[in-house]
């Protein structure tokens, strides 16, 4: 057959050997002798060059598709699995597949080629050199005639993650992202990546196998490719640069024989297994490898849950997990056996088959048993699956990172507590306790879920402080016996002051009920500043009494909605709101969550609206959102209000135009809300005007088309482009500046150019009068000053008397003041507006002491000039050189008067302060 007469191709996978070393084919192990009995002469042997480079991306599910990657051709495939060759040290990146779902495992391979070497069999004088016996060794099959050296490299990243969601997730993410790399096939062989490292990546442990000692110790996906582009020069050091052995042709001794009339006296059998086989004997080893997969995974998700669940349920599965490893062994050597075998003509093929037929039928190891296992313990595993659902639904509604190594399993109720116990313990909190069973699942899987989402929801919304905790845990009357006060259904309980609410239903109670903390939520959520509490409670009334049940569905909604917008249409709107609002999916809306649609039709917090309302455009929660779904979401309220929709596409194009664009991209939330804020005609754009507010007057509105005041009106707003003023502010700079029709335009924004001295000065020199306004990190104050004289980076003082400081937001609460500039002390002591400083920000107030060399000095404390001016300058108001990590001074009052008595703490509460913002505007 073909084996006994034509050459063929094994890898070394870390062995090595010399030219004509002898091998059998048939067990796939060197016979440690060779062919020749001494060294042959230079010329039997050429070396040629054979560059070549590549690389391969595993993603190690299975070892099938690894050994395919690798060429590894089917019959060393076979070798391999059934243990015929020992694959460790460098060579251990084959045998890495996964066994489990949770575990991220990428290997990223580069695969270098240098030299060949080459034996010219034909030589007329080879057989002088040949050993005595070894075309007779009975133990050898072929003997080796050329290698091909270079080097495999393989860089394993891994990972073990909370769930085989998140482990998919960053495997394709990771496989992707190593994909992008470009490899050069020049003669230096480097590996080429313009990526930079994915810092989501970053706490993947790598490890390096294969033929180059790597010294580096990676940290990074950028390290690991940098660390390839180095393998070429290590190269170098190799074996006369040669590398490693990669790969060994391997050429028949019973051709070499007859090449050169040598009569064998031993019959050498050498039969192949046939491609079917060799099939069926992969599946195997890939069935033993996913049936490991299935126990490893069902014993992680039993684990995080040993302290509450019965003893036996770990006990029963490691059990297994021992069983499989002995039999795993077993089935391994006898398939080995078989198949050396077959291959040396012992055994037919019949008896593989049997044994194939029966591993199916019968082995512990496949598949089949491995499922039928887990079935046998389905109640098990049917119980850990809705801990866990659980358990993610908590996660996700806390937004808590997918890659999550731990469980948090304090929610679970503790072992031997009665509940009576428990809430008497926790007397002055509000404790809250889902109660789950996995029969109630099965009886009324609809409320099953409606409970878990709400119990989840209160969890995130429950805010914690230490004066009133909320208590919340979940009861599984699986696992806990004999608790009194059990449900017969999967419900909540609350209690507070040791007693359960009546009702025992903490769901649909809080449907019909609104308590005291309900409309102190509902108003801090919204940032309801325009109606009180009584009206809460009326509106909550008028629901109920539409809405028995304490939920409506859509098509309610929408009725609802058209009530309140007789001319318009409300379908299309309310799509768009229904879903953004029915935060525990159940698909009704509660009287909390109506209440924030409702909010959106009142006078409110313009930022909490504008977020809102981004949420609502991304319809599929993405991050950004596009011109086309802008302009859908805009046609959609414009339909809502009975308005013409065709100005739709002009406004989105302008939101989006406030970054220059192009047409085709998107806008994030923080963009959008930046550049509506503070103007009436986009944000009346995005926004349900109410067309009539209260309830009584509704059934009447049908001809009434009268809109009552949002946060702003058109000529309300008189500083534009900026987010820092509300409207009351605006008005009161103005009345500080003394016209109240002014208008002013934002010039600088330091979020936006920078905080750096420089920045400052390139957008505002040359430019007055302004008005600066500055916002402190610590506390989010207030504060700034205006002056006339356009500034400048001539590190030069200016004087002004209509110059004035201002604080609109201080910690002590005081009203919105205004600080004039002071009279001049004498001739030579005057009092400055500013100074224009070419290494700072604005700098307001001080006070000129007299000359000295180069100009006027300033009075301040202990310092000096420039010193100051890089360090703390004693003025009013000084603005450091990136004021946003570098402290800001207030040495207030120097050259401004000080009407409130509060000296330096005046503005911050302290005298340094970094800025978290600041805005200046210019009058127009």
């Amino acid at each position: 057959m073909s084996a006994n007469n034509e050459v063929i191709g094994r890898q070394a996978i870390g062995r090595h050997e010399f030219i004509g070393g002898l091998y059998d084919i048939r067990s796939d192990r060197f016979d440690g002798r060779n062919l020749f009995n001494r060294e042959l002469p230079p010329s039997y042997v050429s070396t040629t060059d054979c560059a070549y480079t590549t690389y391969i991306v595993d993603e190690n599910e299975s070892q099938r598709d690894t050994f395919n990657k690798l060429n590894i051709d089917a019959a060393m495939k076979v070798s391999l699995m059934a243990g015929l060759l020992n694959v460790e040290g460098s060579a251990k990146y084959l045998n890495q597949t996964k066994t489990d779902s949770r575990t991220v495992r990428v290997t990223h391979i580069l695969q270098l080629k240098t030299k060949k070497q080459h034996l010219h069999i034909s030589m007329a004088d080879l057989c002088k050199y040949f050993s005595s016996d070894a075309l007779e060794n009975s133990n050898a099959t072929h003997c080796v005639i050329g290698i091909t050296w270079g080097a495999n490299i393989a860089a394993t990243f891994e990972e073990t993650l909370a769930t085989s969601e998140a482990a998919e997730e960053i495997q394709g993410q990771l496989s992707a992202y190593l994909k992008k790399p470009l490899t050069s096939i020049s003669g230096d062989a480097k590996l080429v990546n313009a990526d930079q490292t994915n810092s989501k990546f970053r706490s993947l442990k790598i490890s390096f196998s294969g033929d180059v000692l790597i010294k580096d110790v990676p940290h990074t996906v950028e390290d690991v490719f940098n660390i390839f582009r180095k393998v070429p020069f290590e190269l170098e050091k190799l074996n006369d640069s040669k590398g490693q052995q990669l790969e060994f042709e391997l050429y028949p001794l019973k051709r070499i024989a007859e090449i050169f009339k040598y009569e064998l006296c031993i019959n050498r059998i050498i039969r192949e297994v046939s491609i079917h086989l060799l099939n069926r004997f992969e599946d195997v080893f890939e069935q033993i490898i996913q049936g490991k997969r299935i126990i490893n995974d069902f014993l992680d998700s039993v684990k995080p849950w040993k302290d509450w669940i019965p003893s036996n349920w770990i006990e029963v599965i490691i059990a297994k997990q021992t069983k499989l490893k002995t039999t795993q062994t077993d089935t391994q050597v006898k398939l080995a056996a078989i198949l050396e075998q077959i291959r040396r003509g012992e055994a037919d093929e019949q008896k593989m088959v049997d044994f194939l037929d029966n591993f199916d039928q019968n082995n512990e190891c496949s598949v089949r048993s491995i499922r039928q296992f887990v079935e046998e313990n389905s109640k098990n595993k049917t119980k850990i699956d809705s801990l866990n659902e659980i358990r993610q639904c908590l996660e996700d509604i806390e937004g808590e990172n997918k890659q999550s190594k731990g469980r948090d399993l304090s929610l679970l109720f503790p072992k031997d507590t009665s509940i009576h116990d428990f809430i008497n313990r926790n007397h002055d909190h509000d404790v809250y306790l889902l109660h789950i069973s996995n029969e109630w699942k099965k009886n009324d899987v609809e409320n099953w879920y409606k409970q878990i989402r709400f119990f989840s929801n209160l969890y995130k919304s429950q805010p914690q402080n230490e004066t009133k905790k909320t208590v919340f845990r979940l009861i599984d009357h699986d696992l806990l016996d004999n608790l009194d006060d059990k449900p017969n259904r999967c419900v909540i309980y609350h209690a507070y002051l040791g007693k359960i609410d009546e009702g025992k239903d903490y769901y649909h109670t809080s449907r019909i009920t609104l308590s005291e903390d309900q409309i102190r939520t509902i108003r801090a959520e919204n940032k309801l500043t325009t109606i009180t509490n009584s009206d809460i409670v009326k509106r909550h009334k008028e629901f109920i009494a539409a809405h028995p049940t304490g939920e409506m569905n859509k098509e309610e909604f929408s009725a609802e909605f058209q009530r309140l917008f007789p001319l318009g249409e409300s379908r299309c709107y309310c799509n768009y709101a229904f879903k953004t609002l029915d935060k525990n999916k159940s698909v009704t809306i509660s009287f909390d969550e109506f209440m924030s649609a409702i909010a959106l039709t009142l006078p409110g917090d313009i930022e909490h609206q504008l977020a809102l309302t981004f949420q609502m455009c991304a319809y599929n929660d993405q991050e950004q959102i596009s011109i086309e779904e802008l302009v859908q979401f805009l046609e959609a309220v414009a339909e809502l209000k009975g308005e013409d929709s065709k100005s739709a596409s002009l406004i989105a194009k302008t939101i989006v135009k406030f970054d220059k664009r192009r047409q085709d991209e998107k806008i994030t939330k923080e963009e959008f809300i930046s550049h509506l804020k503070g103007n009436y005609d986009l944000c009346v754009a995005f926004l349900p005007i109410e067309v009539s507010i209260t309830h009584k007057s509704r059934e009447g509105a049908g001809n009434s088309n009268q809109k009552p005041d949002i946060l702003c009106s058109k000529n309300e707003i008189c500083f534009h482009g900026g987010n820092l003023l509300t409207v009351e502010q605006q008005q009161k700079l103005n009345e500080f500046y003394g016209k109240d029709d002014a208008q002013w335009q934002l010039i600088y924004k330091a979020k936006r150019d920078g905080f750096a001295g420089k920045d400052f000065h390139r957008q505002c020199d040359d430019k007055g009068p302004t008005m600066t306004i500055i916002k402190s990190k610590s506390g989010g104050y207030l504060f700034g000053g205006y002056t006339v004289p356009p500034w400048s980076s001539d590190n030069g003082r200016r004087t002004d008397s209509t110059a004035f400081l201002f604080t609109l937001t201080n910690p002590r609460g005081q009203a919105m003041t205004k600080f004039n500039i002071g009279q001049h002390l004498s001739a030579t002591n005057k009092k400055f507006s500013a100074y224009h400083y070419n290494h700072g920000g604005p700098i307001f107030g001080g006070v000129t002491l007299g000359l000295w060399s180069g100009g006027l000095a300033l009075g301040f404390s202990a310092y000096g000039l420039y010193g100051a001016a890089a360090n703390c300058l004693s003025a009013d108001i000084c603005v450091q050189n990136n004021c946003d990590v570098t402290p800001s001074t207030i040495d207030f009052p120097q050259a401004f008067i000080d009407t409130s008595g509060h000296g330096q703490a005046t503005f911050t509460g302290a005298r340094e302060f970094l800025c978290d913002d600041i805005e200046t505007y210019e009058l127009n």
